[in-house]
This record gives structure tokens, C-alpha cells and sequence, in this order.
């Protein structure tokens, strides 16, 4: 099984995947969105200031600012997907994604601390197999919320958490934990994991 960074002394990893496809859309949409007309505003701006300095070439020096920018913004977003990961292990949830575009974010839910899994989805998360999760967790008086939306095999992951929360509150030993295969229901025993 594979690692995870931070990982603690005899903590297995049960599940470790990304989000859907979808998402990387969405990134990718927003943020042509609003780093394209950045793009061309700069893109344009150099080409003012070169004009006025050299006289030749301008639109040159636009239209390549510009597609530098395009290329910059695609490697972050596709940097951003990658990197985005949730994570089942023996002893905790781990999910690090990027709530915007130079901040990134990981959120821990220990398995003393959580409390249920919440399944959303609608007819495109169906098509997708994807959804949302919200994960709630903390004390009796505090409750707390982790939501990972655009998550492959939601459903099965809701039902899946909910099973390793009460083998470990019957204290299983962490060895005999099962792993999550994600395949459909009557092909899991046959299912190769990609990690």
C-alpha cells in the first residue's frame, strides 16, 4: 500500500484517491475564467510598454505573454487536481485539496472524533458515480464538518466509512481492517487496486 506524507508509525492506508474528472473541469473553467482576462491584460500591457521602448513586434510579444500565461494557468490546475487527495487510513481521514488558488489546505479526522458520513447527490453525480460527502466529526457539544465534493464512489465510501468507524469503536485490530475496492458491487473480489 502506498505511503502518505506525515504518515504515523503503523498506520495503514485503507483507500487513497482523487476527485472526479469533474472537478478538473471545473477548475480548469474557473480558472480560465478569471486568469485569462488576467492573462490578456498583461499580455497586452507588456506589448504597450514594448511598443513604446522598441516600435516593433508588439503583437509578437502579446499573443506569446498571453500563451505563456495559458500554459502557466493549465500546469496549476492540472498541479491543482493532482494534488488534491482524500484519504481512508487505520487511524484517520486525511483530505488536502486548494481552497483557492495560492492557498492549500488539509484537514485530519481521527477515527475517536467521527461521528457520520452524509451521501449528496443528484442525477449527474449518479452518471458520474460521484457525490458529495460530508463527513461530521468532533464532540457531543462541537460538531464539525469536512465536505469533499466531486468524490468517486461516494456512496460506497459513505457506507464503507461507517462500517471501519464501528470495527475500530470495537476496537478491530488495525491489521484486519479491510481495504476499499473500488469496483462495482459482484466484481470487487476481482478488482485489481490502482494503489
Amino acid at each position: 500500500m502506498s505511503s502518505i506524507p506525515h504518515q504515523h508509525e503503523n498506520e495503514r492506508v485503507l483507500y487513497r484517491t482523487r476527485l472526479s474528472l469533474g472537478v478538473f473541469l471545473r477548475i480548469l473553467m474557473g480558472d480560465l475564467e478569471i486568469m485569462g482576462v488576467v492573462a490578456l491584460v498583461v499580455g497586452f500591457a507588456i506589448a504597450a510598454v514594448w511598443d513604446a521602448f522598441v516600435q516593433e513586434g508588439a503583437l509578437i510579444v502579446a499573443v506569446t505573454t498571453t500563451m505563456i500565461f495559458v500554459l502557466l494557468l493549465l500546469w496549476h490546475s492540472i498541479h491543482r487536481y493532482r494534488t488534491t487527495t482524500f484519504v481512508v487510513s487505520s487511524e484517520r481521514l486525511l483530505f488536502h485539496h486548494y481552497p483557492s488558488h495560492f492557498r492549500s489546505s488539509t484537514q485530519t479526522v481521527r477515527w475517536q472524533t467521527y461521528q457520520e458520513a452524509v451521501y449528496e447527490g443528484g442525477p449527474w453525480d449518479a452518471i458520474m458515480n460521484s457525490g458529495t460527502l460530508t463527513i461530521r466529526y468532533g464532540s457531543q457539544d462541537g460538531q464539525n464538518a469536512m465536505v469533499i465534493r466531486s468524490l468517486p464512489w461516494a456512496i460506497d465510501l459513505k457506507h464503507y466509512l461507517d462500517k471501519i468507524h464501528s470495527l475500530k469503536m470495537a476496537n478491530a485490530d488495525d491489521r484486519n481492517l479491510p481495504l476499499f475496492v473500488p469496483a462495482k458491487k459482484g466484481k470487487r473480489d476481482t478488482a485489481v487496486l490502482p494503489y
